[in-house]
């Protein structure tokens, strides 16, 4: 009997060894071109960042609906051009500066 959110041990008979090949090099291809994508649009990374680090910050307390808003915010897309434009070496942390430091 499996407990909730357990997995089901693998069938490995539900597949023949040709069918796992093609398995297999579909995850590869899908990777392929998910990687090339990525590559393909830095502002992914600049908008992820900015997200976490915007998040962080303000620790709403409903995080999905700080999510909602966010991507939605008509204003997005031209703070992630400046921020792309600012091209900074290493991520904008500045917020902590706001922040107490801790004390151990």
């Amino acid at each position: 009997m499996l407990t909730k959110g357990a997995l089901e041990p693998s069938d490995g008979l539900a597949l023949n060894e040709e069918q796992r090949k093609k398995l297999r090099q579909l995850k590869i291809d899908t990777q392929k071109r998910d990687e090339a994508y990525i590559r393909a649009h830095p502002e992914l990374d600049t908008m992820c960042s900015e997200f976490l680090r915007d998040i962080a910050h303000k620790r709403p307390t409903d995080t999905t609906a700080f999510a909602a808003a966010w991507f939605t915010n008509e204003n997005l897309e031209t703070h992630i051009t400046k921020k792309m434009q600012e091209k900074k070496a290493e991520r904008d942390f500045e917020f902590v500066k706001d922040v107490p430091n801790m004390k151990l």
